[in-house]
């Protein structure tokens, strides 16, 4: 992962690896609060509208789709050289491989950085396997929209009356690494790549 970071590296911290799922499901890892997460789904089905538009991306010619995941209408440009029926995210099952995709609220815009062939089989492990507790796709969503765009203090308040943290935790004293208090810091609310 280093030496592709250092190769092509992207303007946010979202990190996308391209493979071959296996049966048709994919692992989703996120952390919440102190909290590492995973849900395993079924690959969702995209009924995607092809167009007749066409261009050219980094030397291939692409065709255009359009489809709805998750709450967003994605824009796609696909490679029909390269039949690969892949993408970022879980954009896929195009007869190509999608080289640019950008949902159109225009918050997320995904790009080609480049394609390299691998000498053998690669894997890949995934950091956060051993540590991340399961949960349902429903429970994680829940979590993140009761802690969007909430204070320190307010979201400490909530697990603490939960029962998430020792009891002799204080809410009061949250600091960052300079001891200065935090605890009324606002956490910015977010524009979630899945909306549902």
């Amino acid at each position: 992962m280093d030496a592709l970071n250092k190769k092509y590296p992207t303007k946010n911290s979202l990190q996308v690896l391209l493979g071959s799922p296996q049966k048709d499901k994919y692992t989703y890892f996120n952390s919440i609060l102190n909290s590492k997460l995973k849900y395993e789904e079924p690959l969702p089905e995209i009924a995607w509208q092809l167009a007749d538009s066409s261009k050219t991306i980094s030397g291939y010619e692409c065709r255009q789709a359009q489809g709805r995941l998750y709450g967003r209408t994605w824009t796609v440009w696909y490679a029909i050289e390269l039949p690969l029926n892949y993408g970022p995210y879980l954009l896929r099952s195009l007869p190509g491989l999608i080289l640019d995709a950008a949902d159109n609220e225009g918050c997320f815009h995904f790009m080609l950085a480049g394609i390299e062939k691998a000498s053998g089989n690669k894997t890949i492990s995934l950091f956060m396997d051993k540590d991340a507790q399961k949960c349902t796709r429903k429970r994680y969503l829940k979590m993140r929209t009761e802690t969007n765009g909430l204070s320190q203090k307010q979201i400490v308040d909530r697990v603490l009356s939960l029962g998430g943290y020792d009891e002799d935790a204080s809410a009061t004293e949250i600091t960052d690494d300079k001891d200065n208090d935090i605890s009324d810091q606002v956490l910015p609310k977010k524009n979630f790549l899945d909306k549902e």
